[in-house]
Parts: structure tokens; sequence; C-alpha cells
């Protein structure tokens, strides 16, 4: 199924994407000091950014009540813990 635009006149309001590579394989480059630079193959999901950005700033995640309620983890490879 392709992606979907929805839009008005002059303007894009919202789009989905569909199921092909492009919208399923989307990049994301991530910046954190403490670590080498490196790739992480294995599937996330954008949802795992907020808690992420929460770990980086040393707050608690559970404090956002999307990650508490639905136990979501951060991304992976950006920790010490991580490196075992």
């Amino acid at each position: 199924m392709l992606g979907v635009v929805y839009a008005a006149a002059g303007s894009k309001l919202a789009d989905h994407g569909g199921f092909h590579d492009q919208d399923l394989r989307v990049p994301l480059v991530v910046v954190y000091p403490k670590r080498p630079a490196g790739t992480v193959d294995s599937p996330v999901s954008l949802r795992q950014i907020a808690p992420t950005i929460l770990h980086a700033l040393h707050l608690r995640k559970n404090d956002l009540d999307a990650v508490r309620l639905e136990n979501t983890p951060k991304l992976p490879g950006l920790d010490d813990d991580d490196q075992n």
C-alpha cells in the first residue's frame, strides 16, 4: 500500500505512510557525545525517542504518562549498559 498525503490547497496537513520500504525504514541520526559512532540495525519505534531524551537528560522516564503506561524502552546502543 502506498502512503497517503492529506493536503489543503497550498499546504500539506498530514501524511500517513504505507508499507513500502521507504515508509518503514526511516533513518534516524542521534548525536550522543558519550558514545562512539555506530549503527543500530535492529528495528526500533519512533515512540522510543521520548524515553531516550528523558534518559539523556537524567529525567525519570516514568514521569511521562505514555512511556509509563506503555513501558516504552529507550533506543538501544546509547548507554554504557548497552555495550555488554
